[in-house]
C-alpha cells in the first residue's frame, strides 16, 4: 500500500477517535447531564460490556486507535531508522495485532457475559 493511502487511513483513524472517544469521554464524564449514575459501577460497566452498541462502538474505537497509534510510532520509528523499513513494518505489525487480539478478545469476552 503506498504512503499516501497509509496517511489517508491514518486522518481517517484519527476523524473515528474524535467521535468515538468523544462518546466514550462524554459518556463516562457527563454522566451528571446524561443522567447515568456512577459509570464506573461495577454493575453500570458491566451491562454496557453487553450492550451490542458499546460492543461495536469500543471495537471501532480499538482499531482506530491502534492504527493511529501504530502508524504515528511506525513513522517516528522510520525518521531514526529508515533502513529498517521491513523489519520496522514487521514489528509494527506484530506488535499491532497482538494488541488488536487482546482488546478485542476483551471487549467480545465482555459482551458475552464474562
Amino acid at each position: 500500500m503506498s504512503e499516501s493511502k497509509l496517511w489517508f487511513l491514518f486522518i481517517v483513524a484519527a476523524l473515528i477517535l474524535l467521535v468515538f472517544l468523544g462518546i466514550h469521554l462524554g459518556y463516562m464524564h457527563l454522566d451528571n447531564i446524561l443522567g447515568v449514575n456512577d459509570p464506573l459501577d461495577y454493575n453500570n460497566v458491566k451491562t454496557r460490556g453487553q450492550d451490542t452498541f458499546w460492543l461495536v462502538s469500543y471495537l471501532i474505537l480499538l482499531v482506530a486507535a491502534l492504527y493511529h497509534g501504530m502508524y504515528g510510532l511506525r513513522t517516528i520509528l522510520l525518521e531514526y531508522f529508515p533502513q529498517n523499513l521491513k523489519f520496522i513494518n514487521g514489528l509494527i505489525g506484530i506488535i499491532g495485532f497482538l494488541a488488536l487480539v487482546l482488546g478485542s478478545y476483551v471487549v467480545i469476552y465482555s459482551y458475552i457475559g464474562g
